[in-house]
């Protein structure tokens, strides 16, 4: 029993882990073949941003955000039943905008002599494609996710590494308070989820689990859902007939845990031009997805994947920084500290609400009963 359910969970896992490790890979080969001295120019002179200021953009494209998560719900609490509609269309926008810049990225890339007008108009075109090809075969929302990301990353990236980290660090914080303080995010996951956006990527799985495990609520709504003798598969026949029970097992990742470590990597390495830092970069956002896993894991309750994804890369990033040719030992230790400051507090609101979870039942089992 504890075997199988391990095997499903490192299934998982690794499914969810090839995506994410594609995603930054692929990512960052694009940027690699696609930068020139020309936009590295152009960042270096502020050219293509907003505001001079690299901090008052990130929080500018972060309070976007925020401000689009609560329309959103509003929107979805006032009119319910156009909810699904609602996120079809934000979701063709995202996915095709993305997708399209990827192709273009890479079409403007290869064929560089072309002009951009007609690149633009495939990438465009593509990326239509993308989102028209999802939307009849539900299995490509992960492909589509992937696709949007890429070209998302590589694109807010190119502005350099200055907005790209503070970028990640404002949205860690906000992923922070969406998922723990006003949870939010969690609704929203729940309805992209409900609706098989590509908003998200996920893998799924059959876990199996003894009727003991399960609370009467759930064993009527099992019984209720799976009869026995409706059940064709002899080996799912097979353990109901042990006592146990086949449960749907689900891992998801957000499309923006996607892509801002990509714009990390990308930022590192249009600021730099070194493959090294940019590298250390991916794997350390390669170890913070094992990291949050492991916390969810350990916690068994839904978390902001942004910081400890933030944290670990600081970490990794420093050590990059302090392993350079030309070592940064101020910014390798800021980074430090930073990535520090991000884990321990992710491990320090865990921890309180498990206690907190824990005296509540606590409580409610301890509780005398009242006489009539």
């Amino acid at each position: 029993m504890f075997d199988l359910e391990r095997r499903i969970g490192y299934r998982q896992l690794t499914e969810i882990l090839a995506l994410f490790m594609i995603v930054q890979f692929a990512g960052l080969f694009i940027a690699t073949f696609s930068v020139t001295p020309v936009q590295v120019y152009s960042i270096g002179n502020n050219q293509g941003v907003l505001f001079s200021n690299p901090l008052l953009e990130a929080l500018y494209y972060v309070v976007s955000i925020a401000i689009f998560a609560v329309l959103i719900l509003a929107i979805l609490r006032i009119y319910k039943n156009k909810g699904a509609f609602l996120f079809r269309i934000i979701e063709a926008f995202a996915v095709g905008f993305g997708t399209a810049a990827m192709f273009f990225v890479i079409l403007s890339t290869v064929f560089y002599s072309a002009s951009l007008t007609y690149t633009g108009i495939a990438a465009v075109i593509l990326g239509a494609l993308v989102v028209a090809a999802k939307t009849k075969f539900r299995r490509l929302r992960n492909f589509a996710a992937l696709t949007s990301s890429i070209g998302l990353g590589v694109i807010i990236g190119a502005y350099g590494f200055s907005l790209a980290y503070l970028f990640m660090f404002v949205m860690a914080i906000y992923d922070y308070i969406a998922v723990f303080v006003t949870k939010h995010m969690l609704a929203l996951a729940k309805a992209a989820s409900n609706s098989n956006l590509s908003l998200l990527i996920g893998s799924s799985d059959v876990e199996i689990i003894p009727k003991a495990h399960a609370d009467k609520k759930a064993l009527a709504e099992l019984k209720h859902e799976v009869k026995k003798n409706q059940i064709k598969d002899p080996i799912i026949r097979k353990v109901i007939e042990s006592g146990e029970l086949p449960v749907l097992s689900q891992i998801q990742l957000g499309a923006g845990d996607l892509t801002l470590p990509l714009v990390m990597s990308v930022g590192i390495f249009v600021s730099t031009l070194n493959y090294y830092i940019a590298v250390i970069a991916v794997l350390g956002a390669i170890a913070g997805l094992l990291v949050t896993m492991w916390l969810l894991k350990r916690y068994s309750v839904a978390l902001p994947a942004i910081p400890p994804l933030f944290a670990v890369m600081n970490f990794f990033m420093g050590i990059g920084f302090l392993t350079y040719s030309h070592p940064e030992y101020i910014q390798a230790l800021e980074m430090m500290v930073v990535g520090a400051a991000f884990m321990l507090l992710m491990i320090l609101t865990l921890e309180r609400n498990r206690n907190s979870s824990k005296n509540k039942s606590t409580a409610t089992h301890g509780k005398p009963a009242q006489k009539p």
